[in-house]
């Protein structure tokens, strides 16, 4: 409805939901070393506190629930792939070193970024 009448409202609600999932994303990439404990408190919370306040919330909090919730997606999409990039290179706080592993290790470790990259980036078929 308010799409209809203002037509620049998809965009500040494109740029506030962008807002929201970066800071999200910056406290994930902060608690990246911390413990497991730490980080799935964080993402639990991310993950189920925008769930449960999307049917209560007034709709002008929707942006910053949106946000945390695509955030935190993108937080344990991170700490995911940490570990996999590390697995395939001998340096440990740079992609620098010299790869360490067998050639099948890394090509399975390839497909599965490729298997991740390509299920993420189809098309979403959601109603409007």
């Amino acid at each position: 409805m308010l799409a209809i009448l203002y037509p620049w409202f998809k965009v500040i609600h494109l740029l506030a939901v962008i807002a929201w999932m970066a800071g999200m994303l910056v406290v994930c990439w902060f608690l990246r070393a911390k413990l497991l404990a730490a980080r799935a408190a964080v993402a639990v919370l991310g993950l189920s506190l925008p769930l449960a306040l999307a049917a209560l919330a007034p709709p002008s909090w929707m942006p910053a629930l949106d946000g945390v919730f695509v955030g935190t997606l993108a937080g344990i999409a991170v700490w995911i792939a940490i570990p996999i990039i590390r697995e395939c290179f001998d340096g440990d706080e740079s992609l620098g070193g010299t790869l360490k592993t067998s050639i099948l290790n890394r090509t399975a470790t390839i497909l599965l970024i490729a298997l991740i990259t390509n299920a993420l980036s189809g098309p979403l078929h959601a109603d409007d």
